[in-house]
């Protein structure tokens, strides 16, 4: 727990309490609400909540309920769900915090609930990182778009391209995981892959992990068609055709291996892919060079081992 958040929880907490007469005045059933409250009996507290807006319908338009009725619902998160990714108490936390922050007019609570709003948006972050892998990649998704659109709900200008970038690249090795599985060897998970790479691409396209893996699954892909067509005693026709779409993807993979290359010119994998490419498009010249330009770094490698 961050200090600034350490620092509002306190506030509420010791201006919670000071403040119950003046607020609940015309609200007795709302002493009994702090009084569980207080108590840390969060069940009691929670039903409580419902009583007294039975009994005082006019609270609805109060945010100082709002306020309360987050921060109970954020402590069942915390301490009765444990800060589980299906609470369906952080959910009541955050739209109660948010109907607060719209009806406070005097900003009376604007920093505690954008505080406890900001925390609640980076738990969904974490759910999101924490779902990142082949089982529940399609959970991690959703959870990383419910921090986006909290965070964004708090602060309308932030920028997410970091946590954009970080998010694409890692479900682009979900995806291409998925797809390396003989039971998932389906060539959408590679679209999806690509999908993500172009995604961060599109934010930093000098960025060394979305170029170096596009250029490489393009570069598989021609490789695999040629291999098929090795294997298979194909038409003529369709074998032309295989050819065509196997030079179609070498091609493809050249840019995206050339911009990585840029980034990390001494990276012998790269350099490896690229020297891999032109052989396969029979551009003789460019081969050689490359092929030096590694030959030179395999042995200025040598030369620093001995």
């Amino acid at each position: 727990m961050t200090r600034i958040f350490k620092i509002a929880l306190l506030t509420f907490i010791c201006s919670l309490f000071s403040s119950v007469h003046g607020q609940f005045e015309n609200c007795p059933e709302k002493v009994l609400l702090n009084k569980y409250y207080k108590e840390k009996n969060y069940n009691k507290a929670k039903l409580m909540l419902d009583s007294v807006l039975s009994a005082c319908p006019n609270q609805k338009d109060n945010p100082y309920y709002w306020y309360l009725s987050g921060f109970i619902h954020f402590d069942i998160f915390k301490y009765v769900d444990n800060r589980s990714p299906i609470s369906k108490a952080r959910t009541v936390a955050i739209e109660s915090f948010k109907k607060s922050l719209l009806l406070d007019k005097k900003e009376q609570y604007i920093d505690n609930n954008t505080t406890v709003l900001d925390y609640l948006s980076n738990s969904y972050y974490n759910d999101a990182v924490l779902y990142v892998d082949t089982i529940h990649y399609e959970e991690s998704e959703v959870y990383f778009n419910m921090y986006k659109s909290l965070k964004r709900f708090i602060h309308p200008d932030y920028n997410f391209d970091k946590k954009d970038i970080d998010f694409n690249n890692a479900m682009a090795s979900v995806y291409r995981m998925k797809y390396s599985n003989k039971k998932d060897h389906r060539k959408e998970y590679l679209d999806k892959a690509l999908t993500c790479y172009k995604n961060t691409l599109a934010i930093d396209s000098m960025n060394y992990s979305a170029n170096y893996n596009s250029g490489i699954i393009y570069h598989n892909l021609g490789v695999d068609l040629i291999l098929e067509e090795l294997a298979d005693d194909a038409e003529l026709e369709k074998v032309i055709m295989m050819e065509e779409l196997a030079i179609e993807y070498f091609s493809t993979s050249l840019p995206f291996l050339k911009r990585a290359y840029k980034v990390k010119p001494n990276d012998k994998s790269i350099i490896q892919g690229i020297v891999a490419v032109y052989y396969s498009l029979n551009e003789m010249e460019n081969y050689v060079k490359y092929a030096n330009i590694l030959k030179k770094l395999n042995a200025e490698t040598q030369i620093q081992k001995n």
